[in-house]
């Protein structure tokens, strides 16, 4: 069942509470193996702002925990576990970003979070759309997405694969050998194709798709001929290396390019500060350079594939310590009921817990209600949950939705839509 509120987002220090305050904050972190929790001296929330800082960064988390703590409050034990989705903020986030490329075609990578309200949020939005499997194309054409407005950025796809897109309209195609290029003019001359490359031979941390220098050089050999139906280069990953590798291309092979697909790799701490306070400040005037530059040199224009930075800020996971198992004295172990079974696929960064301060407690790992005790935060010395406090795990937005299975059959998470404009029902 989905449910979709209407929060008014004005004057936030005036909202009403029905739950207690949260009493301890998780200091925002992400690469340490522990964090601490730091216990608010006051039971208000606003209190909060001296746990995590007085910067504007961590005035923008303040404001985004207080409506965080606004749906909740309108949720019973019942309602629990939920995922609560701010379209409001998805809105802001495109907005965001769109103000830095206005001249450039904006595709959101579906498999970020294919929700479909946030899918038709961001087409009322002006988005277009990067698919990678026929089930996010048919959702994108379920809502009224135009075929021309969605890619097709998946390289592995099938005979049959290509014959169903074609049949549903889709034109934009990313190819990664002579083979699959060949086979897709079998089908269509009316098509649009990007090669991809791939940036695992000048980083390691890349995903190992596309083409790599030396099979660029081959197939320049074997068919230039029929290279030159590549009108696009894209790739996956830092953008640094991978427009350098688009130059080398350029340069080297293919002359003839006419666009560049920026895959991800949008989440910049600057861009996502900026996002939290729904405001443009400037921070992503260098990559706006950056590319100014690199189409002076080269006349080349761009596609951006934004996923994640639309998404990771306005999603946030609510649930309930079900069992607290203290056992091993030396560790604690909160099992809570949403965990990777349930949409939790990374370890989270931040925790606000809503509940009575307990004893103090060296360490503790947060994990998921089944067997498999499914890793989800590793906490050091904090104030002792007890069963039945309420943890938001804010941020949660990219990757995690998908993920929901029937694992131990498990309470499924109740989706919670909140907008800024009157209240819709789905």
């Amino acid at each position: 069942m989905r449910v979709v509120l209407n929060v008014t987002k004005e004057n936030p220090a005036n909202m009403s509470y029905r739950m207690q305050s949260p009493e301890h904050v998780i200091a925002e972190i992400y690469e340490r193996p522990a964090f601490n929790i730091a216990r608010s001296p006051t039971p208000r929330m606003n209190s909060a702002t001296r746990v995590i800082g007085e910067d504007g960064m961590n005035g923008a988390l303040l404001n985004q925990a207080r409506q965080i703590e606004q749906a909740v409050a309108r949720l019973s034990d019942d309602d629990l576990p939920a995922y609560i989705i701010d379209l409001g903020q998805i809105e802001r986030n495109f907005r965001i970003l769109k103000s830095y490329f206005p001249e450039y075609p904006m595709h959101y990578a579906v498999k970020a979070n294919p929700d479909v309200e946030i899918l038709r949020t961001l087409l009322s939005s002006g988005a277009n759309f990067e698919a990678a499997s026929l089930g996010e194309v048919d959702r994108l054409l379920s809502i009224g997405t135009p075929p021309q407005q969605i890619a097709y950025g998946n390289p592995c796809k099938s005979t049959r694969n290509i014959c169903d897109l074609l049949d549903r309209g889709i034109r934009k195609f990313v190819i990664e050998n002579l083979a699959d290029l060949q086979r897709l003019l079998e089908k269509s001359s009316d098509v649009r194709i990007a090669l991809r490359l791939n940036l695992t031979e000048l980083r390691e941390n890349h995903i190992d798709y596309g083409a790599t220098r030396s099979a660029i050089s081959e197939m320049m050999r074997a068919q230039p001929s029929l290279l030159t139906n590549v009108k696009g280069l894209t790739y996956y990953g830092s953008h640094t290396i991978g427009l350098s590798a688009c130059e080398r291309v350029i340069e080297e092979h293919m002359p003839w390019i006419e666009f560049i697909n920026l895959g991800g790799g949008f989440l910049y701490e600057g861009l996502a500060h900026e996002l939290r306070l729904g405001k443009s400040m400037g921070s992503f005037d260098f990559f706006t350079r950056l590319l100014a530059q690199f189409k002076k040199r080269t006349s080349v224009d761009f596609i951006l594939e934004p996923g994640a930075v639309l998404v990771k800020n306005a999603c946030h996971a609510v649930a309930q310590v079900q069992y607290v198992n203290d056992t091993n004295r030396e560790l604690l172990y909160y099992h809570i009921d949403l965990g990777p079974t349930l949409g939790l696929r990374k370890p989270v960064s931040r925790i606000l817990v809503y509940g009575d301060s307990g004893e103090s407690s060296p360490s503790a790992l947060i994990v998921d209600s089944t067997c498999a005790k499914k890793f989800v935060a590793r906490l050091s010395e904090h104030a002792k949950l007890e069963e039945g406090d309420i943890i938001i795990l804010p941020e949660v937005g990219m990757y995690s939705l998908p993920y929901i299975c029937d694992f131990h059959l498990l309470r499924k998470p109740r989706f919670i839509y909140l907008r800024d404009t009157p209240s819709i029902e789905t």
